[in-house]
């Protein structure tokens, strides 16, 4: 009886070739698991989702296009806000080339990115019941001091004010705070704080802040009143 050929079957499904990418695993524990979980149950509502892709569609943009130094200097930044806008600020086109949407949305991010190292600079800042504790008061009383222009209250939205924790010293709040504050009445809390950490030329180049620091309280009241005057340092 002659040999017959079984027919070659055809309909196998062709064996897929490795992609040579190794599958990310993650333990239950790791940070990145758990900030992907958050991410996941947020994404249950509808409006919180539209807004995640958005941020995840810009996440992905920032980091294809960061090179290695502003991957090292966000992975070194102090706080996840700062590491942030840090790959954001430099996934944008430089201003030659960039579009006036591209051009404010760089100043947004400079002035956020400002803001937040206001808020970590020279020992970084304190919820009022953190400063309240350290005081030993009560939150009304710091509140009341801050309205009555005792204590400098950083604005920060819904998250009420951020007190710089400079203005401590070993026996609570240094007294030269209230001086500085109503030299520089007509200016908002913000732009205090900015005078105070900016090194000044007539201060040899050493902060406001370093000068009360070593007693020359009378000096930096003059260029305080000086700046709220005329917007001079």
């Amino acid at each position: 009886m002659p040999h017959t050929q079984r027919p070659t079957n055809t309909s196998r499904a062709p064996r897929k070739r490795g992609t040579g990418r190794v599958p990310l695993v993650l333990p239950a524990s790791n940070v990145l698991y758990t900030s992907f979980a958050t991410l996941v149950e947020q994404a249950k509502e509808p409006l919180r989702r539209a807004i995640l892709t958005r941020f995840l569609r810009a996440a992905g943009s920032a980091l294809g296009s960061a090179d290695t130094t502003t991957l090292a200097k966000a992975a070194g930044a102090d706080s996840d806000l700062t590491a942030v806008l840090a790959t954001l600020e430099a996934s944008l086109p430089e201003p030659g080339s960039a579009t006036d949407e591209e051009v404010i949305t760089r100043a947004q991010l400079l002035g956020l990115d400002t803001r937040q190292q206001v808020l970590e600079a020279e020992g970084g800042t304190l919820s009022a019941e953190q400063m309240a504790r350290r005081l030993h008061l009560t939150r009304q009383a710091i509140d009341l001091r801050r309205r009555n222009h005792r204590l400098i209250g950083l604005p920060v939205g819904r998250h009420g004010y951020r007190y710089p924790a400079w203005q401590l010293g070993p026996a609570g709040i240094w007294p030269w705070v209230p001086q500085v504050i109503d030299a520089l009445a007509p200016h908002d809390p913000w732009q205090q704080v900015f005078f105070l950490l900016s090194p000044h030329p007539d201060l040899k180049g050493k902060t406001p802040l370093n000068a009360l620091r070593a007693g020359r309280i009378d000096e930096v009241v003059t260029l305080a009143r000086t700046y709220a005057a005329y917007g001079l340092g």
